[in-house]
């Protein structure tokens, strides 16, 4: 058996999780779905559910067919009046209240709704059950399609026999399930009533008007844009204090779906609830029964003590719709509380659970899916905006890797894993052109990598610079010669370094390569590894540990940027005496900044050198925008990828004449783009690699 609840069983060291609430969605490049991903992601590999899952199994149960009725007794409650003029899904407020037992009535929030819309004229047909909206985020598709299947003509039918077009929701999950995930048109009950003659008595001159505090959930604001609805209809019986969050910033609640009840959404609550008192409101209002259940956690949870000096004294958390229908006159506050579910009826033998046969999982991975998981260019923006940190990039790799196994990975993606199999390069290009554009000195680099003496350095080139980008190229070789560098390459036996199987979800072949790699790379002896390449030097720096431990103490890994910051440092760059002012705007790439944390090193390199004046982008460093070029996505959709770049360099101040970046894929796109703005009239503008920057400040470098 399941057992009864006592008080919060929230799991302290549980893991962070995304609790798909959309507050990354606005700088994310692409303006990926990511809820459908995480949603993916979680059908592949699901996580626990706080409660023993209690609340899952009682979801599963009803997408089994078994006849819940959860919510209809709201038809019964103490002044309503119901009839066919519309249809009205109380949800599953009430099960709270049978499973916590707190003094606070959930079902109250449904109560209120109903009472309100009587006084709005309305005499509405309510319907039980739930929308499936937990089983959807927790990833069990398979049972929310099966609900799907029998919820979804129900409501339809439902809705032709009142004559009505929407379904009118007591919780903004359950209108966003109904309308986003089902297709059933549905709406938030504030945002039906808003604007509406509603026949109450708020509060007269001689009563002071309550100070209440709005919190905007998930899925009534970020997912709806409805931020208007619920404050005008709080505002006709109590004064509504703004909190100061900017919309479209609120925070999430914590929790969703039972997903993420942990140290870091109690602790985040609670901020929250002190910003209210502090703001000297009587009550925090909430249109979400589940934002009201978790916010509530706070004083619930063991080890609460409101004598305490340190934490938030009690403040009352609560329904927009129980509190206007209370000030209202329509729910009388020292009513007797009703309990239509004892606690007895949540008790769920185990073995009732007889769980739906599971389709194959590619049977979840149509198109869309495909196409939104690949839009995503790993940029890891959304990680550094999550004010929790969630790993959001594991979801969108989790879903790529499942991708890969069934078959579904693009084309265009898929054609440079087997490149890189059958040449050992991303571009189909033949192992010998490698080679092609090195310049005299690199070649003679080649020889020294195999006459059996240990170099200072190997230099590992990677896939772009060797075939596409003979300029940056040769800007590094030109560099490392400039400063006496005792250095090596690999030549055609370099190959690539695996990273775009790594994007590609594709991780047995990304094993073998990098376990190649590696092993060509120690034959050198060479104790420093250098890259120009973001992309490899993520691959060396974070992937390759991962697969061999040995590897981080074998071999030191930098990136040129890093080296270059060395060898200025240390005077062994001979930089020239002056030079024209160059105004020089540095692109972070993602890979180097916001996944390996490198930031200060080239801004100190382009910093040190005579005439450049460094300027930033608007958005830099942890908050830099992506260029596009990443996560495999100009193989997947070139044309958004480029969109991307020219919505980058749209940011850049005036009087920029160089955008460096330390990644030739950032430079490859951004140039494209710069070229593209320059054909339209736009100003005309230099994409250069860092390298090809300091190649144009050493002495003599401009000859």
């Amino acid at each position: 058996m399941i057992p009864l609840g006592e008080g919060c069983q929230c799991d302290r060291f549980g893991a962070v999780e995304c609790t798909s609430c959309r507050i990354c969605e606005a700088v994310c490049p692409p303006r990926l779905d990511l809820a459908s991903i995480v949603s993916l992601s979680r059908r592949l590999d699901g996580p626990e559910t706080s409660h023993q899952g209690l609340f899952t199994s009682l979801a599963i149960l009803e997408a089994q067919g078994a006849a819940m009725g959860l919510g209809a007794w709201h038809a019964d409650l103490p002044g309503v009046e119901t009839g066919d003029d519309l249809v009205f899904l109380p949800g599953t407020a009430g099960l709270m209240d049978a499973y916590f037992q707190r003094d606070t009535e959930y079902a109250a929030g449904p109560h209120g709704a109903l009472l309100l819309l009587n006084a709005a004229g309305y005499h509405p047909r309510v319907v039980g059950g739930g929308s499936g909206h937990d089983l959807y985020y927790q990833g069990r598709l398979d049972e929310f399609k099966a609900l799907g299947e029998t919820l979804v003509p129900r409501l339809e039918s439902i809705l032709k026999a009142t004559g009505t077009d929407a379904v009118v929701c007591a919780s903004p999950e359950d209108a966003h399930a109904l309308r986003d995930l089902h297709g059933v048109e549905a709406i938030h009950v504030s945002e039906f009533l808003a604007g509406r003659d509603i026949d109450i008595s708020p509060p007269g001159e001689e009563l002071e008007r309550p100070r209440v505090a709005f919190m905007d959930p998930c899925r009534l604001g970020r997912y709806r844009d409805a931020y208007d609805a619920p404050r005008e209809l709080l505002g006709r019986v109590a004064e509504v204090v703004d909190l100061g969050y900017a919309r479209g910033e609120e925070p999430c609640c914590g929790v969703s779906a039972w997903v993420n009840c942990n140290a870091w959404s109690k602790d985040h609550r609670e901020g929250i609830i002190r910003r209210a008192h502090e703001a000297g409101v009587d009550v925090l209002v909430t249109a979400c029964p589940m934002c009201q259940v978790h916010l509530d956690c706070y004083y619930a949870e063991e080890g609460y003590d409101p004598e305490d000096p340190d934490v938030v004294p009690p403040l009352r958390i609560t329904d927009i719709c129980q509190l206007v229908a209370e000030l209202g006159g329509l729910l009388p506050e020292d009513r007797d509380r009703l309990v239509p579910l004892s606690p007895t009826s949540l008790m769920v033998d185990a073995g009732m659970l007889l769980p739906l046969a599971d389709a194959p999982v590619v049977d979840h991975m149509d198109d869309w899916a495909v196409r939104n998981a690949h839009l995503c260019t790993l940029c890891m923006r959304c990680v550094q905006e999550c004010p929790q940190d969630a790993p959001v990039i594991d979801h969108v790799m989790r879903v790529r890797r499942g991708l890969w196994d069934n078959g579904r990975t693009p084309s265009g993606v898929a054609a440079m894993v087997a490149s890189v199999e059958a040449e050992d390069d991303a571009f189909g290009e033949p192992r010998a052109g490698r080679t092609e554009a090195y310049p005299p000195a690199l070649r003679a680099r080649v020889a020294a990598s195999a006459d059996g003496a240990t170099p200072e350095v190997l230099l590992f080139l990677g896939c772009v610079l060797s075939y596409q980008d003979p300029r940056g190229l040769a800007a590094v070789v030109r560099v490392l010669e400039a400063a006496g560098v005792d250095y090596a390459v690999l030549g055609e036996e370099e190959g690539c370094c695996g990273y775009v199987d790594h994007l590609a979800g594709a991780e047995e072949a990304f094993g073998q390569v990098a376990t190649g790699v590696m092993e060509r790379v120690r034959s050198t002896g060479a104790p420093l590894l250098v890259t120009p390449c973001s992309g490899c030097f993520r691959s060396f720096s974070q992937l390759y540990p991962g697969l061999d431990q040995a590897w981080s103490t074998d071999v030191e890994v930098l990136h040129v940027a890093q080296y270059l910051d060395r060898l200025i440092t240390a005077d062994r760059l001979p930089l020239a005496k002056g030079g024209e002012v160059l105004m020089v705007a540095y692109h972070d790439p993602c890979d180097l900044g916001r996944n390996c944390g490198v930031y200060d090193a080239p801004r100190r390199v382009l910093s040190a050198l005579p005439g450049v004046v460094l300027e930033e982008f608007p958005e830099s460093r942890q908050e830099a925008r992506c260029c596009g070029g990443g996560g495999a996505l100009r193989a997947f959709e070139p044309d958004r990828s480029l969109e991307i770049a020219a919505q980058r360099l749209d940011t850049l101040v005036e009087g920029i004449d160089v955008v460096a970046s330390a990644c030739p894929s950032c430079k490859g796109n951004l140039r494209l783009a710069a070229v593209r703005r320059a054909r339209d009239g736009g100003a005309r503008l230099r994409v250069q690699d860092i390298c090809e920057v300091v190649v144009s400040r050493l002495d003599g470098g401009a000859r």
